[in-house]
C-alpha cells in the first residue's frame, strides 16, 4: 500500500526481535507454538493487498465498509473519493479481520487446474489454519476479547506433532511485539525521500525515522532518538507520542492478562516516560526523543472530565475497536490536527 510504513518481511522478522526482548525467560514455545504463532506473524498485515482477497477490488466493492466509506466522504467533502483512496482505507480498516481467513482461504489457479493455498498440506492447514488466522486477527482486537475468546489451548495434531498449542500465550506475544515495534526500520530515511508519503502517513514516517532500538532499563522499555524533532514536524512528534502510549497500554495490559490467567507475565511492563508527558516549551521530554522547542501550551485534557472523546475518523483509520479503547487511558493528548482530534490551549501567566 502506497505511503505506509514498512510492512514488508523485514517487519515481520523483528516481531521475533521485539518477542525476545520483552517476554519472561520460562514463557517457552514449544515446536507447534513456534509453528503457529510464525504463520500468525506472516498473515497479520498481510491483508494490506489487494491479493489478498480473491474476487479482487469487485469483492470490496460489495463490502459495507467501502460503501460506508464513500457516503462518510461524500457528507464531509461534499465530492466522491476517488477509488485509490477507498482502497488504501478500506482495505487497512479490514487487513486484520480478513487476517483469520487467509491460512484457509484459496486462490483458484489459471487454467482451472486447481486451487493454490498458503498452507498447502491439507491436514495442516485444516487443523491449524482457523487458530493461526484467530491469532492473526486478535493484534486488533481489545484485550478483554482475547481473554474472552482466545484462553484456551488447542491439543497436539497426532501423530504429526506432540504438542499442544497455548492460544492465549500467542496471541499476546504478537500483540505486544507488534505494538512496541516502531524502530526505524519501519521508516527507513532514504525510503522516505524517495516515495515522498503524504497526508498521516508522513507523520508516521517522520517520528518512526528518528526512533533506534528499544532497550530496557528496569521493567520499562526505553526508546530514543538520535536527533530532536523540530517544530515544523511537531504533528508527527505528537503521534509518536501517541505510539508510546499505546504500546504502553498494550505492555501493562498483556502482562495482567498473562497473570491472571496463570501464564508467565513479561519481563517489559510499561514504556519509560510515557505516565510522565513532557511540558512543551522545554527539550525534557519522555522517551528521550527530544521535541526542540515547541510553543507554551499545555495539550492535555483529563479524561475524568471527558468519557469518551475519539472522533470517529480517527477510529476508522486505526481500525475496528482497538483505538476507542486506547482512548480510555487516564491522560491523553489531543492536538489541531487533520480535524479528527481535539484540543485544550492554556496559555501559562
Amino acid at each position: 500500500m502506497p505511503d505506509y510504513t514498512v510492512h514488508d518481511i523485514s517487519h515481520l522478522d523483528a516481531l521475533w526481535e521485539m518477542a525476545s526482548l520483552v517476554v519472561n525467560d520460562d514463557l517457552t514455545l514449544n515446536p507447534a507454538e513456534a509453528f503457529v504463532l510464525g504463520a500468525a506473524i506472516l498473515l497479520h498485515d498481510a491483508s494490506m493487498t489487494l491479493a489478498a482477497y480473491p474476487g479482487g477490488i469487485e469483492e470490496l466493492k460489495t463490502l459495507t465498509e467501502w460503501q460506508d466509506f464513500v457516503a462518510i466522504s461524500k457528507t464531509r467533502t461534499g465530492s466522491e473519493p476517488t477509488e485509490a483512496l477507498v482502497l488504501s482505507n478500506v482495505l487497512r480498516m479490514l487487513h486484520a479481520k480478513n487476517a483469520e481467513a487467509l491460512a484457509v482461504h484459496g486462490w483458484p489457479s489459471p487454467g482451472a487446474i486447481g486451487t493454490e493455498y498458503l498452507i498447502q498440506d491439507n491436514d495442516v492447514r485444516r487443523y491449524y489454519g482457523p487458530t493461526i488466522g484467530q491469532i492473526a486477527h486478535s493484534h486488533w482486537w481489545p484485550t478483554a476479547n482475547v481473554r474472552g475468546r482466545l484462553d484456551r489451548r488447542l491439543g497436539a495434531m497426532t501423530p504429526v506433532a506432540q504438542h499442544e498449542v497455548d492460544v492465549l500465550k500467542l496471541a499476546c506475544i504478537l500483540r505486544v511485539a507488534d505494538a512496541i515495534h516502531l524502530d526505524r526500520r519501519r521508516a527507513p530515511p532514504f525510503v522516505r525521500a524517495l516515495d515522498r508519503p503524504g497526508g498521516i502517513a508522513s507523520l508516521h514516517w517522520a517520528f518512526q525515522g528518528r526512533l533506534g532500538f528499544p532497550h530496557i532499563e528496569g521493567d520499562a522499555l526505553q526508546f530514543t532518538a538520535g536527533e530532536p524533532c523540530s517544530i515544523e514536524e511537531s504533528d508527527s512528534w505528537w503521534l509518536g507520542y501517541d505510539a508510546f502510549a499505546l504500546a504502553d497500554k498494550e505492555l501493562r495490559e498483556t502482562d495482567l492478562l498473562l497473570r491472571d490467567l496463570g501464564r508467565p507475565g513479561l519481563k517489559v511492563r510499561r514504556v519509560k516516560g510515557v505516565e510522565d508527558p513532557p511540558n512543551p516549551g522545554t527539550q525534557r521530554t519522555s522517551n528521550r526523543v527530544e521535541a526542540g522547542k515547541f510553543p507554551p501550551f499545555v495539550y492535555l485534557i483529563y479524561l475524568g472530565l471527558f468519557p469518551y472523546l475519539a472522533a470517529p475518523s480517527y477510529t476508522a483509520t486505526i481500525g475496528e475497536h482497538r483505538s476507542a479503547n486506547f482512548y480510555k487511558t487516564p491522560w491523553m493528548l489531543f492536538k489541531p490536527a487533520e480535524g479528527f482530534r481535539a484540543m485544550m490551549a492554556w496559555e501559562p501567566s
